[in-house]
């Protein structure tokens, strides 16, 4: 269980090399993303007027599920166009897992629209809709991670590396006469 918790995490990576960008990133696709939800409760609030039959009317209409969606799709859009990858056997896997899941959670998202729209509003959840949204904003983020071929090591990164340790060791035993016993080499 350590080990696949340990693979699962190196595409985090990206998000410690670029903790900025990321950042960014973030508060734009969920703020600006969830503007159709947070500005009519906004302009609700500052008129003075009783926020709680606006935020379900939101909810009912399917808001959440339609930013579920569309932040998704930014994510698996980024699996498919990033540059520099598919070297790696192990990220190629984990890629392809949370690609699948992303694109479930779009299907069970479209499938809450289409009961809204079809059944009526009343058949879904209000609580499991804002599950399945921040279920997406935490898949769609660890999707962003894809985006920086950085944590894929390829066979060749391995090899340079091996060769880069093999040549500091060689320098180090030129230079180096005695051992940590006063020995000489």
């Amino acid at each position: 269980m350590r080990y696949i918790l340990k693979q699962l995490s190196e595409p985090l990576a990206s998000i410690k090399q670029r903790p900025y960008h990321f950042a960014v990133w973030w508060l734009v696709a969920n703020m600006l993303g969830l503007a159709g939800f947070w500005l009519p409760i906004l302009l609700v609030y500052i008129s003075g007027r009783e926020i709680s039959n606006v935020f379900i009317n939101l909810m009912k209409a399917g808001s959440l599920a339609s930013f579920s969606v569309i932040i998704l799709a930014d994510g698996i859009a980024a699996l498919f166009a990033t540059v520099g990858t598919g070297t790696n056997i192990k990220a190629a896997g984990i890629k392809g897992l949370f690609g699948i899941v992303a694109l479930l959670l779009v299907l069970i998202s479209v499938g809450i629209l289409v009961i809204i729209h079809i059944e009526g509003p009343n058949d879904i959840s209000l609580g499991f809709q804002i599950f399945l949204t921040i279920l997406a904003i935490l898949i769609a983020s660890y999707l962003y991670c894809f985006r920086f071929p950085d944590w894929e090591k390829s066979v060749d990164d391995a090899k340079k590396k091996e060769d880069k340790e093999v040549d500091a060791l060689g320098k180090k035993a030129q230079v180096q006469l005695a051992d940590d016993h006063g020995v000489k080499l």
